[in-house]
């Protein structure tokens, strides 16, 4: 990744453009312009949900980032897609993302990231939701349930929350 068109930070953990709380600890973080980021994580643990996959891998969890499916930028849905230079970068698709957050909200219950996730949640919502991008009937179960209530703001979110953690914990995710 380095090798296309990313500079790699020389300010660690003091980089002023790292945005999710400190305690996540990335393995490392490479700049796009002098405002975007991109935070590098070990697989098994953000995404250990997903199956292995290589580099030139054909799943249909993961998209190129500059993706026609998803947003251009603008003022009310952030950043958008990445240009079309940066097609290396590889990225899960916005319902296995979407999922993976919630899988993320559901393993870090009552500590400090709990409402970093949920923000997240919601601008994945904000971002994706009503875009070709994101079919809310693809999520599975227990993710739809609770990503439904969710986006209503109805306080039952919490309760599909527990049950759904509840879930993962039986099945040892």
């Amino acid at each position: 990744v380095t090798s296309q068109a990313f500079l790699p930070c020389t300010q660690s953990l003091e980089c002023p453009c790292l945005g999710a709380p400190q305690s996540l600890s990335t393995l490392a973080h490479l700049h796009i312009n002098d405002e975007l980021v991109i935070s590098l994580y070990r697989k098994f643990e953000m995404l250990w949900d997903f199956p292995e996959f290589g580099i030139a891998t054909d799943s249909a969890d993961i998209i190129s980032a500059p993706d026609g499916h998803l947003p251009l930028a603008s003022l009310a849905r952030g950043q958008g897609r990445f240009p079309p230079c940066l097609s290396v970068v590889r990225i899960p698709t916005a319902i296995r993302y979407c999922e993976a957050v919630i899988n993320l909200l559901c393993r870090d219950d009552e500590t400090p990231r709990e409402p970093y996730w949920l923000a997240i949640v919601t601008y994945v919502r904000e971002y994706v939701d009503g875009t070709e991008a994101f079919h809310e009937e693809c999520l599975k179960d227990g993710y739809r349930q609770f990503y439904t209530v969710m986006k209503q703001g109805d306080p039952q979110m919490y309760h599909h929350l527990k049950t759904l953690r509840d879930s993962l914990s039986q099945s040892n995710r």
